[in-house]
């Protein structure tokens, strides 16, 4: 029996790979000139989240094999598509217990659903921004969408379990299945024992 603790940790995980960008330069009239090229996007280990209210770095892209494309854009870090689940993990320490982590979210394109006890079936729009909370205690695990507590569970007694793919995603990840996916503003605070 894995530990419950061990679930909190697993819960919440993450994943994908890099992105390879193609600079090329041109010919005018025989003669080479250098053509300006933007900027590769940032590295997604230097997107900046908040513990704490700390400004903090630490993310890695997710090797889970064939996942899409993970960029940083704006504000933003951009998980795409693949075949199977993508994301990113964060690699540095983080709460076993008593926290709660806020972000908000956007599916681009795909579609994506898990069969569990926590399942609610939900519509949601493309291009439209959530704002997801997830809360961790020693007694319970509860999630919200919006203002809408979508999970609520007494931990006590229960033995959890994650998908084995997801177990790449310790300690803690975010991760699409089948989907691209905008997040942003993402943070982590301790609650309370």
């Amino acid at each position: 029996m894995k530990p419950i603790y061990k679930f909190f940790c697993k819960l919440h995980r993450i994943a994908a790979f890099s992105i390879l960008m193609v600079l090329a330069s041109g010919c005018r009239s025989g003669i080479k000139e250098k053509k300006a090229h933007p900027a590769p996007p940032p590295p997604v280990a230097n997107y900046v989240t908040t513990i704490d209210g700390k400004p903090c770095t630490g993310w890695e892209i997710t090797n889970f094999g064939p996942q899409g494309p993970v960029h940083v854009s704006g504000d933003m870090v951009i998980i795409g598509m693949g075949d199977g689940c993508t994301g990113i993990t964060w690699k540095s320490e983080f709460p076993v217990m008593n926290y709660e982590v806020s972000l908000d979210a956007k599916r681009v394109n795909g579609n994506d659903a898990s069969e569990n006890s926590t399942r609610t079936l939900m519509r949601f729009e493309n291009e439209h921004w959530y704002h997801i909370r997830l809360a961790v205690t020693g007694s319970d695990i509860s999630a919200w969408i919006d203002s809408l507590r979508v999970i609520n569970i007494n931990t006590e007694g229960r033995k959890f379990s994650v998908r084995p793919e997801v177990e790449l995603s310790e300690p803690f990840g975010i991760a699409t299945w089948n989907t691209t996916a905008a997040i942003k503003n993402i943070e982590v605070s301790r609650l309370n024992e």
